[in-house]
């Protein structure tokens, strides 16, 4: 009787025993394909062939610059010219250098800090016949007009730095993004000269030409001449072409919107493209300005030969506007650009 009923206590404990085995298999069978699971799918996007994650990484840095050069460069390679252009996305400004960095705070979102620089630095000149007493050379007889040089050149120098927040999508080689910016700027003076080959001639003789700014053949139009309502305060004046102008330092505040998208080609190496547009709002410098002017007033007398124009400081508020030699507003119009982007 003894023997029976350890018997089947003894049945009753090696079942109980099979289950919790059986319980304890199936559980450790699930933590591990879900540990499996999750470990598959925490992995950062694809892998290179060498197992290398592809795409940026909580912490990484990246910067970013301008694509053009390169792509140049590379299509002159093939084709064995210097002839190609590289492609674009409405290229930002000439003469302008910009430069994005990132710090990842995630896999979806990054921080941004740009630097844009504008340098302009102008020169042109034309040639134009040499006003001189008649008779002039004999055309007919192959004699050629004696030349002089007219120029104009011109300086500035801008600087944009902002900060802000890009947003991204994607899961494959191929990402999205977008964001916002706020920027700060500084513009330098920019000062423009001109030097004309011919003076003027307020009293011209018979047998000399009248060098005048509306006379195109001995006076080149930088788009400054015959600018009479400048000139209401003097009386006389029939006409004028501009020696120096100065616009002043400025400072502006802007915001800008962005979006793009760009391929992984390598591991944390891309080119890609971005759209932008921005509003932007400015205190402008005092505007000074030196005309050279011929005419006569009333009594017959000669008007005043240099006029000096002067402009008070401004604030502007600018949207949806190019200028060429203004840094925050070449940045701020709408505009596009391949780049090149580093991450590590």
């Amino acid at each position: 009787m003894q023997f029976m009923v350890y018997s089947i206590w003894d049945n009753i404990t090696i079942q109980w025993i099979k289950k919790i085995i059986n319980m304890k298999i199936k559980s450790l069978i699930v933590a591990s394909m879900t540990l499996f699971v999750a470990t598959t799918f925490a992995q950062e996007g694809p892998k290179s062939k060498k197992g290398e994650t592809v795409l940026p990484e909580t912490g990484d840095w990246a910067i970013g610059i301008d694509a053009s050069p390169f792509l140049t460069y590379i299509g002159n390679i093939f084709n064995k010219n210097n002839i190609n252009v590289a492609p674009n996305w409405q290229g930002y400004t000439n003469n302008k250098f910009c430069l994005v960095g990132k710090m990842f705070k995630d896999e979806k979102t990054a921080y941004r800090a740009v630097i844009s620089i504008t340098k302009g630095n102008t020169y042109q000149s034309a040639e134009i016949t040499k006003a001189m007493a008649f008779p002039n050379p004999d055309l007919n007889f192959g004699d050629k007009m004696p030349l002089v040089k007219d120029t104009w050149t011109r300086s500035s120098t801008g600087i944009v730095i902002g900060g802000g927040i890009e947003k991204r999508k994607g899961k494959g080689r191929l990402q999205g993004f977008y964001g916002g910016e706020a920027l700060l700027s500084y513009q330098a003076t920019t000062t423009d000269r001109y030097t004309y080959g011919n003076a003027l001639t307020q009293n011209p003789t018979d047998d000399q030409p009248d060098v005048n700014p509306g006379d195109a053949t001995y006076s080149t139009n930088w788009g400054t001449n015959n600018l009479n309502g400048v000139f209401n305060q003097n009386a006389g004046v029939t006409s004028a072409r501009l020696l120096n102008s100065k616009v002043g330092e400025s400072i502006g505040l802007g915001i800008r919107g962005f979006i793009g998208a760009e391929y992984f080609f390598m591991p944390k190496m891309s080119i890609g493209g971005e759209f932008g547009w921005g509003l932007a709002l400015q205190r402008n410098g005092k505007t000074s300005r030196e005309w050279e002017a011929e005419g006569r007033i009333a009594d017959g007398s000669e008007a005043s030969s240099v006029i000096y124009e002067t402009g008070r400081p401004s604030t502007t508020f600018s949207i949806n506007e190019q200028a060429n030699t203004n840094a925050i507003l070449n940045y701020l119009q709408p505009s596009g650009v391949l780049k090149l982007n580093l991450h590590f």
